[in-house]
């Protein structure tokens, strides 16, 4: 901008401080100048691709009536004064990952990653858990029980590929010998023949545990066990310092293929357990596991504020007043022109005496329009680059499964949106607001201020979204999707906003959300994603 307008430094801090008014579209950062897919599609393609512009990679799945070996191109895109080299071929080989350089000023490698959606699955008698499938060397091992001879081996399930595959010899019209190197069988598909290598072992148990992941208030272990067996089954565990052993509920267990998946419930938080499976009257080994501690954030029913006028103006903050900030808001921008568009109020409270109130509200300086919000963090001024402003996430360990709360929504019609920096939103003028409500879990690896995507692994992710009105409170559930049970979270990002597109100043003016009486819920298993 020019220097001309007296106002700069006001206007610049303002427009970064009412970004803050909607939940951040794209996680993701895209870098700044850097070449970019925008579209690729294939043939036989099972839904969009998905695009990762920090890995720089493509990733899609194809279905399994075409050949993975020989896929058309149907269509790809690329950012702006990019050059592909070399040029984009008229089909690929996507049994293994294709790689390529975007070229602007410099050159950035992509790769293009496809998944085939085909099954791999051998089942045969006296199987214990699934099989070993490794689909690049073409070896399967499938483990057995120790009753079952290696050398006669009946196969009751083989699929190495499409549905149209052709495998020979058949692998159901006799019993085959898989002791060492086992028996080779030809998949014959698309014109192509493949040769895989199928072998067997004696497993040690009948019953072995896989894996096992504690929570807070449950655990989630696994066991590999007989494909089809009917015998009861399912883990037993007690705390350390105890004798007695528990046992899941059976509704609490389930099997696929040689898989058994058990959870173990009411446990105690921050406490020492031992745990094994078992199958009829056998134990596998014992197992020892620690459950975590209940963790909460501050004001999570929103009873501490305070106000701070600013140019006349109210500006209230989510924490009392010389209490320590854990919640922040974008109120500090925008009190430099109005009242804040988020507050406490009394008239509308599902518990305690305040419930927390955001509005959409229209502005004429700077940028059009600001959203209410709420997002744990802070918002320090920055003069001299006004974008650093807002510090989102807060120090927190906890892994809940789910987080609920209350709100009353009453949204807009959608009349502003920012015409110079994002015309493209024109097109949602007309439609209903949405208010949105999303958190997410993530390891900064040691660092104290969140750091960009492929630096922090994202633990958990959850969202709530909503273009009903309502008149009075009603309860929201978002459950917590976990991307990894190996990392531990050390922030939280949790932000609630008035209007779903408010970051991009896109919005109804007038849309009104409250929020009230937040809580986690770590009494039930959370999801893993697969």
């Amino acid at each position: 901008m020019r220097q001309a307008y007296g106002y700069i430094t006001l206007v610049t801090i303002v427009a970064a401080m009412l970004s803050l008014g909607g939940c951040i579209v794209n996680d993701i950062p895209y870098p700044n100048r850097q070449p970019s897919f925008k579209a690729f599609e294939v043939e036989g393609q099972v839904g969009v691709s998905e695009f990762d512009n920090v890995k720089r990679t493509v990733s899609l799945t194809v279905d399994g009536e075409h050949d993975i070996t020989d896929v058309r191109v149907i269509y790809y895109e690329i950012s702006d004064s990019t050059e592909m080299v070399p040029e984009m071929p008229e089909s690929l080989n996507l049994s293994r990952p294709y790689r390529c350089t975007l070229r602007t000023w410099q050159d950035y490698e992509w790769t293009i990653d496809a998944k085939w959606d085909v099954n791999y699955i051998i089942n045969v008698e006296n199987q214990v858990g699934n099989a070993s499938i490794d689909t690049v060397n073409r070896v399967a091992i499938v483990t057995v029980a120790k009753s079952q001879p290696l050398t006669s081996v009946r196969i009751d399930k083989m699929e190495l590929g499409p549905a149209n595959a052709v495998i020979t010899p058949d692998p159901y019209e006799r019993k085959y010998d898989l002791l060492g190197d086992g028996t080779v069988f030809e998949v014959s598909m698309f014109g192509r023949t493949e040769q895989w290598r199928v072998s067997a072992q004696h497993a040690n148990f009948t019953i072995s545990g896989k894996t096992l992941v504690a929570w807070t208030k449950t655990a989630t272990a696994t066991a590999d066990v007989p494909v089809g067996s009917n015998q009861e089954m399912g883990y037993e565990y007690r705390r350390d310092v105890d004798e007695g052993w528990s046992k899941t509920d059976i509704g609490n267990v389930s099997l696929e293929g040689g898989t058994m998946t058990a959870v173990m419930t009411d446990l105690e938080p921050g406490t020492k357990y031992v745990c094994r499976p078992f199958l009829g009257d056998e134990r596998g080994q014992e197992q020892t596991f620690t459950t975590d501690d209940v963790v909460d954030i501050p004001n999570m029913s929103f009873e501490e504020w305070f106000n701070k006028r600013k140019n006349n103006h109210d500006c209230w903050f989510p924490y009392a007043e010389g209490g320590a900030p854990y919640w922040a808001t974008g109120n500090d921008g925008i009190a430099m022109v109005s009242d804040g568009a988020t507050y406490p109020v009394t008239d509308k409270v599902k518990e305690g005496r305040y419930a927390a109130y955001m509005e959409t509200k229209k502005v004429t300086i700077g940028v059009p329009l600001a959203a209410g919000n709420l997002f744990t963090g802070d918002f320090i001024t920055n003069v001299s680059d006004p974008g650093s402003s807002p510090k989102f996430g807060r120090p927190f360990t906890g892994r809940p499964a789910k987080l609920s709360g209350w709100y009353i929504y009453q949204p807009g019609i959608i009349d502003v949106y920012h015409q110079n920096k994002f015309p493209e939103d024109s097109q949602h003028v007309g439609e209903t607001d949405k208010c949105h409500v999303y958190i997410y879990l993530e390891n900064w690896r040691g660092a104290t201020a969140r750091p960009k995507e492929a630096d922090r692994d994202i633990v958990a992710y959850g969202e709530f979204k909503t273009d009903a009105s309502t008149t009075d409170y009603q309860q929201f559930v978002i459950n917590l999707e976990y991307r990894t049970t190996t990392i531990k979270p050390t922030h939280i990002v949790l932000v609630a906003t008035s209007s779903v597109y408010g970051e991009r100043y896109c919005g109804a003016t007038g849309s009104k959300l409250w929020i009230d009486a937040l809580s986690f819920d770590y009494d039930t298993a959370p999801i893993v994603k697969k």
